[in-house]
């Protein structure tokens, strides 16, 4: 005879009904740092400025070189100066990028070194 906590193999408990599939969840789970991060986002619009400093390349491959930096970001394009004749330019410029758009845009955002 079965104790007050096991019920028979036909019986389930009172309150809960049979269920028979599967259940499919396409989402990936959701950390802690993600939902803490999301509740700060907003959906308005605003400025920010990205700074991006280029200090140098190396080992640049070639002889003859001329070799500048080109950085896109956010739709626009800043470029360095040419460093003439070395394949381990200085370069120690920093660009700025002035934009207007809401925080979710901005983490979406690519920015390409060439």
């Amino acid at each position: 005879e079965p104790s007050n906590r096991e019920l028979p193999a036909n019986r389930m408990e009172p309150g809960l009904t049979d269920f028979a599939g599967d259940v499919q969840n396409d989402n990936p789970p959701i950390d802690k740092e993600t939902v803490r991060m999301n509740k700060f986002r907003s959906n308005k619009s605003r400025d920010f400025q990205l700074r991006v400093k280029v200090f140098q390349a190396r080992q640049l491959d070639g002889s003859n070189l001329y070799p500048v930096c080109r950085v896109r970001a956010v739709g626009h394009t800043r470029q360095t100066k040419i460093c003439k004749g070395t394949n381990e330019p200085q370069f120690n410029e920093v660009f700025f990028f002035n934009f207007n758009m809401t925080e979710a845009e901005m983490y979406d955002e690519i920015i390409e070194f060439e």
